[in-house]
């Protein structure tokens, strides 16, 4: 299985830019670009990783994707919140936390790339697979040929393994 972890402000959503999808959710450019990607790499599915997933349930997210022009089938599912209160303190983890909760969940996973415009300290552990967007600008084609790349250097490694 191929997974996406996906954020979506600053990401897909870039609030400020001008130029949005006729949803109105999303910045075009960032979304062509998303959308390659699920076009060279077709078995990949997505994983929300936004904040998104505290306000929206997963059918109302994959309602947005539809409405977008991506296929709701390919949002899989959302990352766990791992958010909780002890007393007077509250607990946030980072997003690596709740990633490798999703994976320890699915131990199927063969392949994952995490777009997202948190620090990179945020994502301790996943280097690797981790594609870091500016808030200010999202998903740039540059980026897009990078995760495609990434994803299909992966998928003939694991072929030629076979």
């Amino acid at each position: 299985m191929i997974i996406v972890f996906l954020d979506i402000d600053g990401v897909i959503n870039i609030w400020r830019k001008p130029g949005k999808d006729p949803s109105g959710r999303f910045d075009q450019e960032a979304l062509n670009n998303l959308k390659l990607i699920l076009k060279a790499v077709p078995e990949a599915l997505m994983v929300i990783s936004s904040t998104w997933r505290f306000h929206y349930t997963l059918m109302e997210l994959r309602g947005f994707f539809a409405e977008a022009g991506i296929d709701a089938e390919r949002i899989l599912d959302v990352t766990p919140d791992l958010r909780r209160t002890e007393g007077q303190i509250k607990h946030y983890p980072g997003k690596n936390e709740e990633i490798e909760a999703w994976l320890f969940q699915h131990p199927e996973v063969k392949r994952l790339a995490i777009l997202d415009d948190v620090s990179m300290e945020d994502m301790v552990g996943f280097e690797d697979q981790f594609f870091q967007t500016r808030f200010e600008e999202g998903l740039k084609h540059y980026q897009s040929q990078r995760i495609i790349d990434h994803l299909r250097r992966i998928r003939s490694a694991l072929s030629s393994d076979n």
